[in-house]
């Protein structure tokens, strides 16, 4: 098992991988920090920092931010019977 723990979205993360998937350890951390540095509250130039800073005014986000408030604003559905949430 190959591990990496690191500091991101102002707490603790750990991704894990099977040995053999080591190559892909270090894409998941570069995805993860790249996406805190478009997401994270608290890093000043994330693009959630910038939309906060001026609420209710057009801006130019990226494609995943574009898809993330998409997705946010659809209702959740109410869990199938039996599931467990």
């Amino acid at each position: 098992m190959a591990d990496r723990t690191f500091r991101a979205m102002g707490g603790w993360v750990t991704l894990s991988v099977d040995d053999a998937a080591g190559p892909v350890l270090d894409e998941l951390v570069r995805v993860t920090c790249d996406l805190e540095a478009r997401w994270s509250r608290f890093l000043p130039d994330s693009e959630v920092s910038q939309l906060n800073e001026a609420p209710g005014l057009p801006a130019l986000v990226s494609d995943d931010t574009a898809a993330l408030l998409d997705v946010s604003r659809r209702p959740l559905s109410p869990p199938e019977a039996g599931s467990t949430l």
